[in-house]
């Protein structure tokens, strides 16, 4: 029952420390490294949300309520027009 109960607390704290991780790193759409605010550029297959910033340095997010952004849509699902040739 212990090891159950050890496992059980391990988990929940890996969470708690990744979703503070994520939070901090995010630092209210501000790099911490640079001072640009991120900027959205891709969405992954299981919802987690990349950004960017002006000097290339990369965030992941996949934690809800950290960013708390909309999503971006797709072009082809916001209707816009497709452009040939690229």
């Amino acid at each position: 029952m212990k090891l159950i109960i050890t496992i059980v607390l391990l988990i929940i704290g890996g969470i708690i420390w990744a979703w503070n991780r994520e939070k901090r790193d995010w630092n209210k759409g501000i790099c911490r490294e640079c001072g640009k605010k991120w900027r959205w550029f891709d969405n992954d297959s299981q919802g987690g949300r990349g950004y960017t910033d002006e000097n290339d340095h990369t965030i992941w997010i996949s934690y809800p309520f950290i960013d708390n952004l909309p999503t971006p849509k797709p072009a082809s699902q916001r209707g816009e027009p497709k452009v040939k040739g690229k």
